[in-house]
């Protein structure tokens, strides 16, 4: 049925986000936990503001890490601010968040 269908997929997220908040409890400098939490926020809650901070955290732990500046700059350019995006896209270049 539709309903189980939607209540199995939500509670399969749930358990990525928790499993992602316990990463960086284990490891508060793993870029890739905070990425893969800027991604789960995104997604999941529509929280934009909490995707981008989870962005920018990556990648300030890691200045290499180009999908996280790419994620937050497509984030930034959906919400109509172009120039924090083309700042943001231009750091993967330079390998730093503006």
């Amino acid at each position: 049925d539709h309903q189980e269908g939607y209540s199995s997929r939500r509670a399969k997220m749930r358990t990525k986000l928790v499993r992602a908040l316990e990463a960086i409890e284990r490891d508060p400098k793993s870029a890739v936990a905070y990425y893969h939490l800027g991604i789960l926020l995104e997604e999941i809650r529509g929280d934009e503001a909490g995707a981008e901070t989870a962005y920018r955290k990556a990648c300030e732990l890691d200045p290499q890490y180009a999908d996280a500046f790419i994620n937050l700059g497509n984030l930034l350019k959906g919400d109509g601010l172009l120039k924090g995006s083309e700042d943001v896209l231009q750091g993967v270049d330079r390998g730093r968040p503006e």
